[in-house]
């Protein structure tokens, strides 16, 4: 599951707001001397790669919007495999946007301070969730390692 799908916006909505986050701690890094470790890794990228290449639409007030102009993403360790197509946006999609934002500002403003400081706290524990999947992503999008 990409981070595109419709049920990473869903488990976003349903992450739970909670309390004090309490001082900031990187995730654990793996073990890869541990044998079980990189296979699931390695099985994972080979899952990954199976999903090339995702497709990265426009979120417009809430929509998906797709255009006919994209950018290709490649895997730096292998140019000719495109990982991601990014959808642009042109002008109408840009007014759009503004638009959509301009009708959302009072909602937004009006809501709670601490309420809209969780968002960021709900994605990070679906990113948290989704590891396995995210980390083979960002290899071959970035030649992360």
């Amino acid at each position: 599951m990409l981070p595109t799908s419709p049920s990473f916006a869903r488990d976003l909505q349903k992450e739970s707001v909670y309390g004090d986050k309490g001082l900031f701690r990187n995730e654990p890094v793996w073990d890869w001397t541990v044998s079980e470790h990189l296979k699931r890794f390695i099985e994972a990228l080979d899952k990954v790669r199976t999903q090339f290449p995702c497709k990265v639409t426009l979120s417009i007030d809430g929509r998906r919007v797709a255009t006919k102009k994209g950018i290709h993403s490649k895997d730096p360790n292998d140019p000719g495999q495109v990982v991601g197509v990014v959808i642009l946006a042109g002008k109408g999609e840009a007014e759009r946007a503004i638009t959509a934002a301009k009708e959302a500002f009072h909602g937004w403003r009006d809501t709670d301070p601490h309420g809209r400081a969780e968002y960021p706290f709900k994605a990070g524990a679906v990113a948290r969730k989704m590891r396995r999947e995210l980390a083979p992503l960002q290899v071959c999008e970035v030649g992360k390692n």
